[in-house]
């Protein structure tokens, strides 16, 4: 799918709401995971596995974010939000994309191309039969990587499926969750390789 597609091309992105970009529910990558403005509730899991920590929130609004961190420094390293299909969910920390709502479309179409993919993390077949699509894009001047998760419903792939043209699959394909990452943690759990969208850009901050 990456590099096959038409795409318009966006030689430099202020887009409003991005000022906050580089932060998921108050948590920023790189900040000290201690000295971090976490939710207030408590985690509803934890754990530690090869040298990080990982803790997870049930948010108010029903949506779910997890925090991985090293242990050696506590940095924080990834961050991610999860939609958990209700309405009061819907909104995300980006202006303008909307959990549930925003097409995978929408998202090149506001940024300016596909993004691009970490060669060995592109799909991920889910167990209800839906399909999720991991879109990547660098953020200018930061140390971080923004991740658009958009699933397609077992019932859009079918429709896809039988009616043979996957020219639809941006619009069948919806905003599932976010994640904001250090790309060594990305390289090392996804691959070094990536795929990039021929008109590739990075996503520029205001801030």
């Amino acid at each position: 799918m990456f590099g096959r597609l038409v795409l318009s091309s966006v030689v430099f992105l202020s887009l409003a709401g991005f000022a906050q970009s580089q932060s998921l529910s108050g948590i920023r990558v790189g900040e000290v995971f201690a000295s971090s403005a976490k939710p207030a509730q408590a985690p509803v899991a934890t754990d530690e596995i090869d040298g990080y920590a990982l803790t997870k929130w049930k948010l108010p609004n029903g949506n779910y974010l997890s925090v991985t961190r090293r242990i050696d420094g506590d940095k924080i390293v990834y961050a991610e939000v999860d939609w958990d299909g209700s309405a009061s969910g819907a909104v995300s920390d980006f202006a303008g994309f909307r959990f549930g709502e925003t097409t995978l479309a929408d998202i090149r179409a506001k940024l300016g191309s596909n993004g691009f993919a970490f060669s060995n993390h592109v799909i991920k077949p889910m167990p209800d039969g839906s399909l999720m699509s991991f879109n990547s894009y660098e953020v200018e001047g930061s140390d971080t990587i923004v991740v658009f998760m958009t699933k397609t419903t077992a019932e859009g792939l079918k429709d896809l499926y039988e009616g043979n043209d996957v020219s639809r699959a941006g619009t069948l394909a919806r905003l599932d969750a976010l994640i904001l990452a250090q790309p060594e943690y990305l390289a090392t759990n996804w691959g070094p390789d990536r795929i990039f969208d021929p008109n590739y850009v990075k996503i520029a901050s205001p801030n």
